[in-house]
């Protein structure tokens, strides 16, 4: 496996922090069963922290979570995904920015790009306040995502909310453009 190909999307510690997940919710037997021999091999002898992976990696292992559990599973393997091992990388670097710039959701959904950009290829996220506690979130991506794709953001999303220790926090379901390219959540806390 290449690690610069120029179409790689997420690293293998994201595809790790994934798998996780799989595990916390009890689906990687079913999950490895519904996936293709490539990716089970991945997740039987997962990638190094560094590698990129190309993404398709991924929707497969969300296709078949869909398959078990629904779209709502999809947020909770997002959030179990990052809970269990993103958040550990991000943390300090939330805590930096929330320091600097201030302890509020607006804060950290403005500064998303520079937190995922060790992540992520071909993303980026704005954000727009709207009122004291609202505002609209957009990622904007390379690639075509869909709603499952966008659904694993809205969970994995809600950690910021509990950094934060914010227990009102709401991200709405993503509004999917037509062409896939990009997606836009209500805030609101």
């Amino acid at each position: 496996m290449s690690g610069a190909a120029e179409d790689s999307r997420v690293t293998g510690s994201l595809f790790r922090s994934y798998v996780a997940g799989l595990d916390a919710m009890g689906l990687r037997a079913p999950v490895r069963a519904a996936v293709s021999a490539r990716v089970q091999a991945l997740m039987d002898t997962p990638p190094t922290h560094r590698e990129w992976l190309g993404g398709n990696e991924l929707a497969e292992i969300f296709r078949a979570v869909v398959g078990q559990r629904g779209i709502e599973g999809i947020r909770q393997l997002g959030y179990e995904a990052t809970r269990l091992s993103t958040l550990q990388h991000l943390r300090p670097m939330i805590q930096a920015t929330a320091a600097l710039h201030g302890n509020t959701p607006d804060v950290l959904f403005s500064h998303l790009d520079a937190l995922c950009k060790p992540f992520f290829r071909g993303l980026r996220f704005e954000y727009a306040a709207e009122g004291p506690r609202t505002g609209t979130l957009t990622m904007r991506s390379t690639y075509p995502m869909g709603v499952v794709q966008f659904a694993a953001w809205e969970g994995a999303l809600r950690h910021i909310f509990e950094e934060l220790k914010v227990k009102s926090g709401v991200l709405e379901p993503a509004r999917v453009a037509p062409d896939g390219h990009s997606g836009t959540m209500r805030v609101r806390w």
